[in-house]
C-alpha cells in the first residue's frame, strides 16, 4: 500500500506481546529492551524516523528516559511471573485452598477433592507421573496426589448450603451499598455489583461476613507480599516434608547412651533449620558473623515451630497419652532428671502452637523467619552483640508485617488484632520453654562421660566447650 503507518508500541503488558507475537507479519518487530540497551535503542531510533515529526519527537523522550525507571517496569512485570502455582508451576492467580495455584489447578481440586482417590487412576500406574503446565492433564491420580502434597485444603470447600448462606451474605452487602449510594452515580454502583457476583469462583475458605467482603474489596495483600509468602512457605514444604515423623525415638537404656544419641538426632535438626534459612535471602544478606550467632542463641526457640509443623495427633512424642515415642521422651526426661516439668512445659508449647497455627505452612515459615531475626529471643546475657542489628530488624519488620497482611487477607483485620495478642503470649511462653530446656540440658552434657562424645553443632547450640 502507498500509506502506511509505522507504529512503535512500548509496553509491559505479557498479554498484549503474546497476541503480538502470534500475529506478527514480515515488518512486525518485536524487541526486548531489557537484554541489550545500546543496540535496541539504535534500532528504535531508526524506527522512530520514519514516523511523522511529532512522533518522533514523543519516541525519542521515550527513548532517553533514564533506564532506572524501564527496569522498575520490567521489574514490575517479573513479579507476576515469579508467582507461580505451586502445583503445576503456571502462573498463579492468588490463593486457593490455601495455596498460591493458578485457575486451572483451582478448579481441578475442587471438582476431584471430595471424591474417593481410588477412582483416579494413575496414567503411568507408577504414582509418580510429573506435573507441569504442560502435563498437568495427562495424569489426574497424579495432579491430586500432588495438590495434597502442597498443601491444598479440601475443608475450604463449601457445601452448597454454605454457598447459599454466602449468596445471602454477598446480596445483604450489596443491598446496603445500594442504599449508601447516590442515585446520580449508578456506574460505580455497577462495578462493585460485578466484584459482589464473582465472590463465590474467587473465594475458597469460608462462609463471609460484611467486614470480611470489604476485606477482599481491599485486598491488603500486595502482588511482592504474595511472592514473599510463597517463598517462605515452599523453603518450609521443600525442608520439612508433611507429615514426616520428627520425634524423637532413641536408646535410652541409660542417661549417657540418650544424651549422645539425642545430640545426633537434635545436630540432624539443626542443620535442616540452616537448609531452609539459607532459602530465604532476607537471611543471606544478613553479615556473616550475625547468621551464625542468630542459629546458635535462636535455634532452641525456632525448633518448637518446626516441630508443631510436624505434630502427627495419631502418634506423637508430644502427645499425653502413651505411644512408643511419647514414652520415649517421657524417659529421655527421666534421665535427665527432669524434676521441673521441663517435659510437660515443652508439650504444651507444641500443642499451643498446633492450635494457634492450624500447621498453616505460611504461618509457620513466616514465625519461623520472624523469630529467628529476633535479637536477644534466647534471654541469654551471653548473647554478643550483633555487626549489624539495623538490617536485622528491617529484615524482622518487613516479615512482622507479611504475617499481619496474610491474616487480614485470612480472617479480617479484627481477627488479626486478636491473633496477634494470642500469638505474643505463645513467644513468650516459647522463649520461657527454650530457656529452662536450653538449661536442663546445658547441665547433662557438662558431665564428663557425654560432653567429648555430643554432637558438634549441638555444642554450639547449647555454648558448651
Amino acid at each position: 500500500m502507498a500509506n502506511t503507518t509505522k507504529m512503535i508500541i512500548i509496553t509491559a503488558d505479557e498479554d498484549l506481546i503474546e497476541k503480538l507475537a502470534s500475529n506478527t507479519t514480515t515488518n512486525a518487530k518485536i524487541i526486548d529492551l531489557d537484554k541489550d540497551y545500546v543496540t535496541n535503542k539504535t534500532l528504535l531510533t531508526q524506527l522512530c524516523a520514519l514516523s511523522t515529526n511529532n512522533n518522533q519527537t514523543q519516541h525519542k523522550r521515550a527513548l532517553e528516559s533514564p533506564k532506572e525507571s524501564r527496569s522498575k517496569q520490567l521489574k514490575s512485570s517479573r513479579k507476576s511471573e515469579t508467582f507461580i502455582c505451586a502445583v503445576c508451576g503456571d502462573r498463579a492467580t492468588g490463593y486457593n485452598y490455601d495455596v498460591a495455584t493458578c485457575a486451572s489447578c483451582k478448579v481441578f481440586f475442587h471438582r476431584n477433592a471430595l471424591q474417593s482417590r481410588e477412582k483416579l487412576k494413575c496414567f503411568t500406574k507408577q504414582g509418580r507421573c510429573p506435573v507441569s503446565c504442560e502435563t498437568r492433564r495427562k495424569c489426574p491420580r497424579c495432579r491430586l496426589d500432588r495438590c495434597f502434597a502442597v498443601g491444598m485444603r479440601k475443608d475450604f470447600i463449601l457445601s452448597e448450603e454454605e454457598r447459599q448462606h454466602r449468596k445471602e451474605k454477598v446480596e445483604e452487602k450489596r443491598q446496603v451499598t445500594l442504599k449508601r449510594s447516590s442515585p446520580s452515580t449508578p456506574e460505580p454502583l455497577d462495578e462493585i455489583d460485578q466484584l459482589l457476583t464473582t465472590f463465590e469462583d474467587d473465594l475458597s475458605d469460608r462462609i463471609l461476613t460484611s467486614q470480611q467482603i470489604e476485606n477482599i474489596l481491599f485486598d491488603p495483600l500486595s502482588n511482592e507480599d504474595f511472592q514473599a509468602i510463597e517463598s517462605v512457605r515452599s523453603a518450609l514444604l521443600a525442608t520439612f516434608l508433611p507429615g514426616h515423623n520428627r520425634c524423637f525415638a532413641t536408646d535410652t537404656t541409660t542417661r549417657a547412651s540418650a544424651l549422645i544419641s539425642w545430640s545426633n538426632f537434635a545436630q540432624n535438626v539443626v542443620l535442616q533449620h540452616i537448609e531452609f534459612f539459607r532459602k530465604i535471602p532476607a537471611f543471606e544478606n544478613l553479615h556473616d558473623n550475625d547468621r551464625f550467632i542468630l542459629i546458635k542463641y535462636n535455634f532452641m526457640t525456632i525448633i518448637h515451630l518446626s516441630k508443631s509443623y510436624s505434630y502427627n495427633p495419631a502418634g506423637d512424642c508430644c502427645a499425653y497419652e502413651n505411644n512408643i515415642y511419647s514414652n520415649k521422651l517421657r524417659q529421655f526426661f527421666n534421665l535427665c532428671d527432669d524434676t521441673s516439668g521441663v517435659r510437660l512445659e515443652w508439650i504444651g508449647v507444641i500443642l499451643s502452637l498446633v492450635e494457634i497455627t492450624s500447621k498453616d505452612p505460611s504461618i509457620i515459615g513466616l514465625l519461623t523467619v520472624i523469630l529467628m531475626f529476633t535479637q536477644g529471643l534466647s534471654m541469654d546475657a551471653d548473647q554478643p552483640m550483633l555487626s549489624d542489628s539495623l538490617a536485622l530488624s528491617r529484615a524482622q519488620t518487613y516479615y512482622t508485617k507479611i504475617l499481619w497482611n496474610y491474616l487480614v487477607h485470612k480472617c479480617g483485620e479484627g481477627e488479626t488484632h486478636k491473633y496477634f495478642t494470642r500469638l505474643a503470649h505463645t513467644i513468650a511462653k516459647i522463649q520461657a520453654s527454650a530457656k529452662n530446656f536450653r538449661n536442663l540440658l546445658r547441665v547433662q552434657y557438662s558431665k564428663p562421660d557425654v560432653v567429648n562424645q555430643m554432637a558438634p553443632l549441638l555444642q554450639t547450640a547449647l555454648q558448651i566447650a
